[in-house]
Parts: structure tokens; C-alpha cells; sequence
């Protein structure tokens, strides 16, 4: 494991993780299919790192509803800010595909040993979470299921058009809508030529539109 990829790690020589590490235990586990890394309501000390795999972040309502906080699907830190905090987990995380994970345990134990680059690298980490919150509660505040998906379309666009990474039934947890309602929408607003729908790439038509939406 080539512990310098981790954010957190980033500009770090070898002596300075390692130095950071002696404090602490790490250990890369292997989750099946549909198990969980944690649950809603433990406590864990532990920072996670995703090395391959898929982790769905979620949390389902007194009604059953499923709400999407986040799809983990590239090399990132998790669980940082509950490990720090010992604050007992919101969410739960299931993993959607065989998924292999690094673990650090006693996480807080880090800051015993860190430098000023860890730290500012942490930060960083810690900002770049709390702006793809903002911005996804952007989303979800919005009124409307069209200006809901209008606004995620201009901010997950790039050149015009976006791949969804997730399915349909994702999807409309991830915005707070129902899956038939997520696709008449769609369909609507591809009839309307404001987007076109080609698999799970979305090509946007009418960029000025979807602007006006929001």
C-alpha cells in the first residue's frame, strides 16, 4: 500500500508517515457484496480509505425512504470527521461490490505526531467534504424535481454533457425523489429538447434553460 496516495498523506516523505503511523494500528479488509463497512449509530475510532470498490453512504427514513449521502466509488478518506469527533455514525455504508479498504485505527492518534503539512493537507480534505456537501444540499433544497435535476446536471456537467455514475433508483434517493418521478421528468424535459438521454450519458441541448430553471 502505497500509503502516500491517501490525501491526507500528500507531500509526506516516508519518515513522516511512517513517523505519523507509529502511533497506531492499520489493516486492509476485504467487505463483500451488501456488507457494511459501518452502521448508523456505532462509534468507531477509525479512519477508512477506499483502495477499490464501491461504498454506498446512506440513511433511511421513519418511512423507508432511502436517502444517499454519498457513492464512494474512487480512491478517497472516509469516516475522518465521526473518528475524531467519537461521535456515533449518521449513516450507514454498504458496499454496492466486493470492496477492499484500509483502515487506520485510533485515527485521533495521528495529530500526536503530525507536522504542518498534515495538517494543511487535512484541512483541505475536510474543505473540499464540507463544499461537495454544500453543494449537494443545494440540490436538495431546491423546490421542484426539475430544479433539483437541473441543478445537478450544471454542476455534475463537463463540456456540455455528464455520465451518471449511478443507476436511476441511486439517483432519485441521491435528490430526494422517487425513481418514476426522477424518470417522467427526464423524459419530459428530453421531449422538450433540453436534454438528450443516451444510456447514462446526458447531453445537454438547451444550456440556457436549464440555467433559467434554478
Amino acid at each position: 500500500m502505497n500509503y502516500s496516495e491517501i490525501n491526507i498523506f500528500k507531500g509526506l516523505t516516508e519518515y513522516e508517515i511512517k513517523n505519523l503511523l507509529s502511533s497506531t494500528e492499520t489493516e486492509i479488509k476485504t467487505f463483500k457484496k451488501d456488507e457494511y463497512v459501518f452502521r448508523e449509530g456505532e462509534v468507531s475510532n477509525d479512519f477508512y480509505y477506499l483502495i477499490e470498490g464501491e461504498i454506498i453512504v446512506f440513511q433511511i427514513d421513519n418511512y423507508g425512504n432511502r436517502f444517499i449521502f454519498q457513492k464512494i466509488e474512487e480512491k478517497t478518506g472516509f469516516g475522518e470527521v465521526y473518528a475524531f469527533l467519537n461521535e456515533p455514525f449518521d449513516f450507514d455504508g454498504v458496499c454496492e461490490r466486493e470492496s477492499k479498504v484500509l483502515i487506520i485505527k485510533n485515527f485521533k492518534k495521528l495529530f500526536e505526531n503530525s507536522n504542518e503539512q498534515f495538517f494543511k493537507n487535512y484541512i483541505n480534505f475536510i474543505s473540499n467534504k464540507c463544499l461537495n456537501l454544500s453543494r449537494k444540499n443545494q440540490i436538495t433544497s431546491k423546490k421542484t424535481l426539475r430544479q433539483k435535476i437541473c441543478k445537478f446536471i450544471l454542476d455534475k456537467e463537463e463540456s456540455g454533457s455528464l455520465t451518471l455514475t449511478m443507476n436511476r433508483e441511486e439517483l432519485a434517493d441521491y435528490i430526494s425523489t422517487t425513481r418514476p418521478s426522477l424518470s417522467r421528468e427526464l423524459s419530459k424535459m428530453a421531449s422538450e429538447n433540453i436534454i438528450e438521454i443516451q444510456g447514462k450519458e446526458i447531453k445537454i441541448l438547451d444550456i440556457e434553460k436549464i440555467r433559467s430553471e434554478i
